[in-house]
């Protein structure tokens, strides 16, 4: 399919006027808020519904952990089957682990039973990784397709600008279970428009694997899932830390607003670094967006009030949506097209991961020595984006030798 003229010269105009382009998108923003509430709202209910921090991130843990293992066998299912053929199941199956865990919090089960119901929640189908798998599908080959990763990134730091603000003011107006409720409800209706939009879905690649052909191996792919495994440690523990501080200081509801100026920041960068790629190798400007994230995370340390916080992430996150764009470009070039669906998903693999280890990191600290020393695992977190960067270097530069824009 290929991309028609536009009368605007937007970049992001004439990505959208390809036919299909913009109920596919809507469609996609839907399917995905809900992964923008329901790690919040998770947090919230067991912090509130059985008081500790550490628990709350540990049932999140288990959740992404759950994701980030289910992710790359259901995409690879999408990618070998078609995408609407794994949305309705998998989505059923998340909704009922959200059910469970609202049933828990009304209830106020034992704490296992949380861990039980938040692991099918795990089985979320990756409506980021199938959007961006359509883009490529319809707009491969043309110069069109960093906008179009670009403005997926923008659409995911809005999300998060969105889903954070929702879920804790659901959860303060309607009750502690009421973030979950709500991501059941969207998660349901998008997934199913989404499976409906069948003219962009790439084509379906049934044909039987060699033997060994289960495993993606593809050079470069493991450097860009541990930068984006640091990354998922990295929002983990700032949503924890956030929540923490902001419950510390008597300002709950501020929290959303807190965390919403950290996506805010880095949307905004992605909008401009999707209308113009830069000179530099993808190599050197993953290393330097590592290093100024680092930079720019480090006063969280000595930041002691909530006003200064919300500034020091918005500026901080600026860095944020870069690296993701430029994970999401090298996998698109070092994954075959066949399989696109299950490479993009171990983007999510790794934040989830990340995740997973991100978050109940920050509640351990938070709970063993207040919220003083909770901002040292964000910090720890770029660090390590900025260490796998620079030792990846190589491999990141090989995979990336396909790349134009080089």
């Amino acid at each position: 399919m290929r991309v028609t003229a536009a009368t605007s010269a937007s970049p992001y105009a004439r990505v959208l006027a390809v036919p299909g382009a913009r109920g596919m998108a809507a469609s996609g923003v839907l399917a995905r808020l809900p992964g923008a509430v329901v790690g919040v709202s998770i947090v919230i209910m067991v912090a509130s519904r059985y008081g500790s921090y550490g628990l709350a991130g540990s049932v999140t843990a288990t959740q992404t952990l759950c994701y980030a293992v289910f992710g790359p066998p259901l995409s690879r299912l999408a990618d070998r089957l078609g995408q609407h053929r794994v949305i309705g199941p998998a989505s059923l199956a998340a909704v009922a682990g959200m059910v469970g865990l609202v049933v828990c919090g009304v209830l106020r089960a034992p704490a296992w039973m949380l861990f039980v119901c938040a692991a099918p929640v795990g089985l979320t189908p990756n409506a980021g990784s199938m959007v961006r798998a359509r883009w490529a599908h319809l707009l491969r080959g043309t110069e069109w397709l960093h906008t179009a990763y670009a403005m997926e990134s923008v659409v995911d730091d809005l999300l998060f600008v969105v889903g954070p603000i929702l879920a804790i003011n659901l959860c303060l107006v309607a009750g502690a279970e009421a973030g979950l409720v709500a991501a059941a409800v969207l998660l349901f209706t998008g997934c199913r428009l989404l499976a409906a939009r069948r003219a962009t879905e790439p084509p379906a690649s049934a044909a039987p694997r060699r033997r060994g052909g289960a495993r993606l191996n593809a050079r470069g792919l493991g450097v860009v899932v541990a930068v984006c495994t640091a990354m998922g440690g990295l929002f983990g523990s700032v949503e924890v830390a956030v929540i923490g501080f902001a419950t510390e200081h008597r300002q709950t509801a501020s929290a959303s607003v807190v965390l919403a100026l950290y996506a805010l920041g880095s949307g905004l960068s992605g909008v401009l670094f999707g209308r113009r790629r830069l000179p530099w190798s993808v190599r050197r400007q993953l290393t330097v967006a590592a290093v100024l994230l680092t930079l720019t995370t480090a006063p969280l340390l000595v930041t002691d009030n909530l006003y200064l916080l919300g500034g020091v992430l918005l500026v901080s996150g600026v860095m944020c949506a870069p690296i993701l764009i430029l994970a999401t470009g090298l996998v698109e070039r070092v994954v075959p097209p066949e399989r696109l669906t299950e490479g993009m998903t171990w983007i999510s693999t790794g934040l989830g991961g990340g995740v997973a280890l991100g978050a109940p990191a920050a509640g351990w600290v938070a709970d063993a020595y207040g919220t003083g020393l909770i901002f040292s695992v964000p910090l720890a977190c770029c660090a390590a984006v900025t260490l796998v960067a620079a030792v990846g270097t190589r491999r990141l530069s090989a995979a990336s030798s396909r790349d134009p824009g080089r």
